[in-house]
């Protein structure tokens, strides 16, 4: 090692410390981690780290967990997080989220959340969704609420609306509105659309709206450019309505005319609409 550390940085170096830390790795985790705090911190010993971290969490979870909690945000502590995550949801998923969430927030944190709690909705989104509403609130949670959201939907989209309702408004929700409209239209757009009926005004609304009019303006493109018009903050509806009529003039450009001119759209966006296509 003392060679290792007499080299110039630079490739030759950085390969060989590489080289020499997964087989210390491999043999003793806890001495490794002991000689890896040493190292500075610079791109080097994040990518020793990132070379590192499959076989460190494998071999002793727990040591690679404790180093990572100790790490300052970073690339890094990126790959250590995810490693350690992922070779505890293996065995238990709410044990990596437990771990995970105990975590400073940092981009690792937030990764490694949202990593797990996916997996773990592909296979028991119930389960998955019950325990990230128990997270406390910020970026970790509110950045897998989306992902959550869409694999419930797959197999129950009334019973992910239910439970993506009880965040408060944010990006996160409206995204998982999208996804759970635009499911929910593709199999069963009647209730879909009472589902929508019931939302209150706002843009998770919005989003929700505008995902189930693109799904459903193939078979009633006149409902789709009606729910269009619900639609409450000014700009997206007019670059939704927009869209929906854009689209529709392909196909029967009789009836998609007929909408531009009775539509909130304002004149000069009709206009273009209605001009002949060269």
């Amino acid at each position: 090692m003392a060679y290792g550390a007499a080299l110039p940085s630079g490739s030759a170096r950085t390969n060989f410390m590489q080289t020499v830390a997964s087989q210390m790795f491999e043999q003793d985790p806890v001495t490794a981690a002991d000689w890896l705090r040493k190292l500075p911190d610079d791109d080097a010993k994040s990518q020793i780290i990132a070379n590192v971290a499959g076989s460190w969490a494998t071999n002793d979870v727990a040591s690679a967990a404790a180093y990572a909690a100790s790490m300052p945000a970073g690339p890094g502590q990126t790959s250590l997080i995810n490693a350690v995550a992922s070779q505890m949801a293996s065995d238990d998923p709410a044990k990596a989220l437990t771990w995970a969430g105990q975590l400073q927030d940092s981009p690792g944190k937030n990764q490694a959340v949202n990593s797990v709690i996916s997996n773990w909705a592909s296979n028991d989104p119930a389960a998955a969704a019950h325990f990230l509403q128990s997270m406390p609130d910020g970026p970790a949670q509110q950045g897998a609420i989306p992902s959550v959201a869409e694999r419930w939907a797959n197999s129950d989209p009334s019973a992910a609306a239910q439970w993506a309702a009880n965040f408060s408004d944010s990006p996160q929700k409206a995204q998982a509105f999208s996804s759970i409209a635009g499911k929910w239209a593709g199999t069963d757009p009647v209730q879909a659309s009472a589902w929508l009926a019931q939302l209150p005004t706002g843009s998770s609304r919005d989003a929700a709206v505008a995902a189930f009019s693109n799904q459903v303006l193939g078979s009633d493109p006149d409902g789709a450019d009606q729910w269009a018009e619900s639609i409450s903050d000014p700009k997206t509806r007019q670059a939704q309505v927009t869209t929906i009529l854009q689209k529709w003039m392909q196909t029967d450009s009789a009836s998609a005319t007929a909408a531009v001119q009775k539509s909130s759209l304002p004149a000069d966006v009709k206009n273009q609409l209605l001009q002949p296509k060269q």
